[in-house]
């Protein structure tokens, strides 16, 4: 789990406004080019993606630090009792 907003990963910070305070009545304008609104809609997508990969990443990486301070490694010798 990313604890990522959709909002922060497509556009890369938190709403607190409705969408036509923030860009006005264009936005539906704006998407009468179906190429154009197909390679922005891939873009954003794909950088999402990569935000969420490089969080995951991050919180995999201080997991396993959290894990390996909290292992404590037992060496056997041959004959002893498992």
């Amino acid at each position: 789990m990313t604890s990522l907003t959709s909002s922060i990963m497509a556009l890369e910070s938190e709403g607190r406004k409705p969408i036509v305070v923030i860009f006005g009545q264009e936005v539906a304008e704006k998407t009468e080019n179906q190429a154009g609104y197909v390679v922005n809609l891939r873009s954003t997508i794909a950088r999402a993606h990569y935000m969420a990969r490089k969080h995951l990443g991050r919180q995999a990486c201080q997991i396993k630090e959290l894990y390996d301070s909290k292992f404590s490694f037992q060496e056997y010798q041959v004959g002893d009792v498992v």
